[in-house]
């Protein structure tokens, strides 16, 4: 699988391409990481606008993963790369305002550059608005997908740990709020290091903690309808380097948002401009611990963050909404570089 991605692919691709003569736009994302920078180096004299859409910035990702030292060899040639195709790439599209500015401040300003949120299919939830049951005992957090290695769990942990009811005051704290239901659905190093860290500890009065595979198809559509709360998490540095995706996905559903996450993100940022959860600092297990305490003794509170999400999503992260800034943009670099300009360019030494 690794020898497609890193061979198979880029060969298959400059095979499709090497001939091709009327103009087109083709948008490439960071995976592999050198793509971006092959297509602009050999596609663009035929015609060809590229866009690189930077999902992953390396080799910051990689660095902060524990993968490359920073400014070994390995580290400088994809930095050299990621510079590249800032410099070549007809558009680089980011996911969020902060790592533009961190991107370009690192690598270079982009030829052109724009904000595009990843987004998510509303449809299977556009007549979901959330309410509040009547009977409601207990409320859903679900953590869904990839939790890697820049994604922090242990903080979770930590304060379910502190939520634990100590004595008969805050047993009785605990018996009047609902319970907490945290579902950690998912794959990945992190995803394993917290089944680990957690072990057979999995419940408490105020809590249960439960593990999962990969929710796929109905089932995903059903649990994610069904959620309260969706975890969005990195760990501290990640903010450089990533956009959780999972976090719109969450808001077209109407889950409010628990972000674990630097004060300083993009997914911060989009968090308090539509007042659609919390934001926790990684490693501050108490803050987090008085969010769920909030979380199971405020349900209006809970449930007008979520409407706030349901709202956000369907109006600005829908995919019908992302698609239209993706086509401004590709008009744009069409307007700018219409058929047969390059070509005469390129003839020109340009």
């Amino acid at each position: 699988m690794r020898g497609l991605m890193y061979v198979v692919y880029p060969a298959r691709f400059l095979a499709r391409f090497a001939g091709r003569l009327c103009p087109v736009t083709r948008v490439l994302t960071t995976n592999p990481f050198f793509m971006p920078y092959l297509a602009a180096l050999f596609c663009r004299s035929r015609n060809t606008r590229v866009v690189n859409l930077l999902y992953d910035l390396y080799p910051d990702a990689m660095e902060l993963a524990g993968v490359l030292r920073p400014r070994s060899w390995g580290a400088r040639l994809l930095g050299r790369i990621a510079a590249g195709s800032l410099r070549r790439c007809d558009a680089t599209v980011f996911l969020g305002e902060r790592l533009r500015e961190h991107t370009e401040k690192k690598y270079g300003p982009a030829r052109r550059s724009a904000v595009i949120p990843v987004g998510a299919d509303g449809a299977p939830f556009r007549d979901c608005m959330p309410v509040q049951a009547n009977d409601q005992k207990s409320i859903t957090l679900l953590y869904c997908g990839n939790m890697g290695r820049l994604h922090d769990y242990g903080t979770i942990y930590d304060a379910l740990q502190l939520l634990r009811a100590k004595d008969g005051l805050e047993a009785g704290v605990m018996a009047r709020g609902r319970r907490l239901r945290v579902a950690i659905h998912g794959n990945g190093d992190g995803f394993k290091k917290f089944q680990d860290l957690a072990g057979a500890d999995s419940g408490d009065p105020a809590w249960e903690l439960v593990f999962g595979a990969n929710l796929i198809g109905s089932a995903w559509t059903t649990q994610m309808r069904d959620a309260d709360i969706a975890l969005v998490t990195m760990s501290k540095g990640a903010e450089r380097v990533l956009m959780p995706s999972k976090a719109y996905s969450a808001l077209v559903a109407g889950q409010a948002i628990l972000a674990i996450c630097p004060d300083d993100s993009d997914l911060a940022d989009l968090v308090r401009e539509h007042e659609c959860g919390w934001v926790v600092s990684p490693g501050d297990a108490p803050a987090l611990a008085e969010v769920l305490r909030e979380i199971r003794t405020e349900p209006a509170k809970v449930l007008q963050k979520r409407r706030n999400a349901f709202r956000a999503g369907h109006e600005k992260y829908d995919l019908a909404v992302v698609a239209r800034q993706w086509l401004d943009l590709v008009n744009e670099l069409r307007r700018e570089n219409p058929p047969g300009v390059r070509a005469k360019a390129q003839a020109r030494g340009v």
